[in-house]
């Protein structure tokens, strides 16, 4: 009986030892429930399933569950427990030397400082899949839980049927929104995903404000299990869908089944997601009237094979030391994606094409002075189709979503692409006439104080509210004291000898 104990001892010591969670083969069994991260010291896997898949893994931690039936997971360490936590999360499957992305996130939590994870996954019975948290950020402890459900979370996935194959999106639209309102894609980055980038641009709550539609539609899987978008990238020669027509044509569905306006349908992107951006510039401008991409950047036979129905305005977020979508490009394709010219080269390419006459740069106010990062506006204008061409320069910024992740938290990356979009809607309106495009106001929107910056020697301003009321006048241009105004919509009012503009400026 004694060497049966013992025995049964040794056993249980070696399946213990067995499930340290230090490697995929030796991960920890789990169901759903609540878990503790101790310490993350445990094996490295190459493969990182998050939307900064350029970031090597650190040290993870391995967790293994099987479902016993087909069902949506979501596995969250957006907890309340972990204030002060920044965590990043992988989900494999497949053999250990051989494992593929199924989901991944790195800052989509909505707590705190949006720095937690969160990722859903729908699961296959009998299928092993592998819950690996990253040291990269910190190998602090946490919680973690595993949530199971048969029906798909809130921010589901819809189905749109095109050349045959189920795509999926996730639509967002305001409460009460009017019809005819404004339509903006967001599109996620390669092996990132649509639910992802809802999460950390927190467009829904811009829509929410400014009053737009969002579609977050979401890319095919490749055939190392990421997703992406199909702008031809080096390693993907045989990958023929189309995502250019997947998009026009879930632009015009959703125009039409929501009521939203064809002519105020926009498309911003996150690094892959902005590549396509450029793409939809050159072959869905008649669709798509203005793009955004934040870390993307323009493959040299997009730009060499360019002809565009019609010319859109450009605006591009990008930090100068993004170490996966080079500032200064690649021509050689030394990072595997493809040659690629440097970004102002692409800036200066679409300001020729929509031949911009006139130029304005101007260093935006640096209000975090401890992200070690800044902000250089640079504006092309004073076309004949009143386009305009922009470049947000971020020093000290990397391959991020300014002001919800990475290096730079002087502006609200989701926020400047709709401020955008909104600028550009009203000058097509022509709500903005030559004489003001040299003009522009900042912080907008703006809370005690704005500045004006404008290469005129003199000029006056006045401010109107809402009602048409003039509320404030003056001829400074430097922190101009708006302390006294309550929240809301005002206009400014610029005038120079017979010349006469106006700035909508939105107080906070």
């Amino acid at each position: 009986m004694k060497t049966y104990i013992f025995c049964i001892l040794l056993f249980s010591t070696y399946f213990l030892s067995a499930q340290n969670g230090n490697s995929c083969e030796e991960s920890i069994e789990i169901i759903a429930g609540d878990y503790y991260v101790d310490n993350i010291s445990g094996d490295t896997y190459s493969l990182d399933c998050t939307e900064l898949d350029s970031y090597d893994n650190s040290n993870l931690e391995w967790f293994s569950y099987v479902p016993d039936q087909n069902i949506f997971v979501t596995v969250t360490s957006d907890l309340e427990s972990n204030q002060n936590d920044d965590t990043r999360l992988h989900v494999y499957e497949g053999p250990c030397d051989n494992l593929v992305c199924v989901a991944g996130n790195d800052d989509g939590g909505i707590l705190y400082n949006t720095f937690l994870s969160t990722a859903t996954f729908e699961a296959t019975a009998g299928v092993t899949y592998y819950i690996a948290w990253d040291s990269f950020w910190s190998n602090s402890s946490f919680d973690f839980q595993l949530i199971e459900s048969n029906t798909p979370p809130e921010s589901t996935y819809t189905s749109f049927s095109h050349h045959g194959i189920d795509r999926d999106y996730i639509y967002y639209e305001p409460e009460g929104l009017e019809e005819n309102s404004p339509l903006v894609f967001v599109m996620h980055g390669y092996s990132g995903d649509a639910e992802n980038i809802r999460n950390y641009s927190n467009m829904n709550d811009i829509a929410d404000e400014y009053r737009f539609a969002v579609c977050y539609p979401r890319g095919t899987v490749d055939d190392s299990g990421n997703r992406f978008w199909n702008v031809g990238y080096d390693f993907h020669p045989n990958e023929t869908v189309d995502d250019v027509d997947f998009l026009k044509e879930l632009a015009i569905y959703l125009q039409s089944e929501n009521n939203l306006s064809a002519d105020k349908t926009f498309a911003s992107g996150m690094s892959n997601g902005g590549d396509m951006c450029y793409m939809l510039a050159c072959q869905a401008s008649e669709t798509f009237k203005a793009i955004a991409p934040v870390a993307g950047m323009m493959l040299q036979e997009i730009m060499d094979t360019c002809n565009p129905s019609s010319l859109i305005s450009i605006f591009e977020i990008h930090g100068v030391n993004d170490n996966v979508t080079y500032y200064d490009g690649d021509p050689t394709s030394s990072g595997g994606w493809g040659a690629y010219p440097s970004i102002p080269s692409i800036i200066e390419y679409w300001a020729d094409l929509n031949n911009c006459t006139e130029f304005f740069t101007e260093d935006l106010p640096n209000t975090n002075t401890s992200d070690g990062s800044s902000v250089v506006s640079e504006k092309n204008y004073g076309s004949d189709n009143n386009n305009e061409v922009w470049l947000y320069k971020i020093y000290g910024g990397g391959h991020d979503w300014p002001g919800s992740q990475g290096a730079n938290m002087d502006i609200d990356a989701s926020l400047e692409v709709w401020l955008f979009f909104e600028h550009i809607m009203n000058n097509s309106l022509g709500i903005n006439n030559n004489s003001d495009s040299a003009i522009f106001i900042h912080p907008n929107p703006a809370k005690d104080f704005f500045s004006i910056s404008s290469s005129r020697e003199y000029l006056k301003y006045e401010i109107y509210d809402i009602t048409g009321d003039k509320v404030l006048a003056g001829d400074n241009r430097a922190s101009i004291d708006i302390s006294i105004l309550s929240s809301g919509i005002y206009f400014v009012k610029f005038q120079e000898n017979n010349s006469i503009s106006i700035k909508k400026l939105i107080v906070k």
